[in-house]
């Protein structure tokens, strides 16, 4: 049910354990990173242009790869007006790129605010929660292992770990990234049942769900879609520029709330 925490972007902070298996030690207290455009990190000294004007996960409107006289670089000139309907990133009709996901493993969240895509793998029992605030352009997402932090061992574990001190960390990081909650919704994936249970137990997949569930009401944050329970495990993928989360289940399903 792990997944190795793995920040594809050097750079960016994903809050909560080093790893799935390992939240010893931990501390999510790290202070608010916002995502910004790779440009951020770029280490290219040169005169590049189209590095500075055109940032890796916009808009490519500004069509700065073409010269003064409306010729894309390299092309054949002569004024030719299809070259105006060329953008930057391929043929007019490829659809836009999409950046890189940031990956979230177990027991951590991510934010952002670039419209960059979120994914996490691994969900069992443990539960994927996703915030967007469609106005702001701010999402994040935590994928949380157990319903309360009280219910641990006493060890000091990351607060991602638990429904409870996870939602309330990313809620506080959303909002100190530019988020409101009072515009925000969410959705639930995961929380399967793994293992066969006695009829007198709740399984964990089913108490995350509800601890989920409580704790968003607690903040006024309204759940717009889920996927949950079942038996198999799940993977996400939740795109901000159009709100969707797509569920890939173990078993072979996929579905997109």
């Amino acid at each position: 049910m792990s997944d190795d925490a793995n920040d594809e972007d050097g750079g960016i902070t994903i809050y909560g354990a080093d790893d799935g298996a390992d939240d010893e030690g931990d501390d999510d207290d790290l202070g608010i990173s916002v995502y910004t455009p790779a440009t951020d990190g770029d280490e290219d000294d040169g005169d590049d242009d189209d590095e500075v004007e055109v940032p890796v996960y916009g808009e490519s409107a500004d069509d700065s790869s073409a010269d003064e006289d409306g010729d894309a670089d390299g092309g054949n000139g002569g004024g030719d007006d299809d070259d105006f309907e060329i953008p930057v990133f391929g043929d007019s009709d490829d659809p836009e790129p999409t950046a890189d996901p940031i990956s979230v493993g177990v027991a951590e969240y991510a934010i952002t605010d670039e419209g960059r895509p979120l994914r996490t793998s691994g969900l069992g029992s443990c539960l994927g929660l996703v915030v967007h605030d469609d106005v702001r352009g701010v999402s994040g997402l935590l994928h949380f292992m157990l319903p309360r932090a009280a219910e641990s061992n006493g060890q000091n574990h990351s607060d991602a770990k638990f429904a409870d001190t996870g939602i309330a960390a990313m809620l506080s990081a959303f909002v100190a990234t530019g988020g409101d909650l009072s515009s925000a919704s969410a959705k639930l994936a995961g929380g399967a049942t793994m293992v066969d249970f006695d009829r007198v137990d709740t399984p964990i997949g089913s108490r995350n769900v509800e601890a989920a569930r409580r704790e968003l009401s607690d903040n006024g944050v309204e759940i717009v879609a889920e996927d949950t329970g079942g038996d198999a495990g799940r993977s996400l993928r939740y795109d901000p520029q159009t709100d969707e989360l797509r569920v890939t289940g173990a078993n072979g399903t996929e579905r997109t709330l």
